[in-house]
């Protein structure tokens, strides 16, 4: 069961920029520790100009993948990048 605290309310999610063409990548840290970042085109986000980019570390998903959580906040998701699974 998912911890309500740490999901989106739908006004953090109407105001979260989006992530279109997205894809889910794993990372291994040099420690051996596995973490996941999504690839994307931004759009709408208060800091980064639209383009591609990198998020920070995944921390959750939306069971639809509707959006997903970063470290650093939450992005809604469009489509995903063709061929990827999510």
């Amino acid at each position: 069961m998912r911890d309500q605290a740490l999901m989106p309310t739908a006004e953090k999610l109407a105001a979260a920029p989006t992530l279109d063409a997205w894809v889910l990548t794993e990372q291994i840290s040099p420690a051996g520790t596995v973490g996941y970042r999504m690839l994307g085109y931004v759009r709408g986000h208060p800091t980064i100009p639209d383009g591609w980019i990198e998020t920070a570390r995944v921390v959750d998903l939306g069971a639809g993948g509707e959006w997903c959580g970063t470290l650093a906040g939450f992005y809604r998701l469009l489509r995903p990048l063709l061929g990827s699974t999510h």
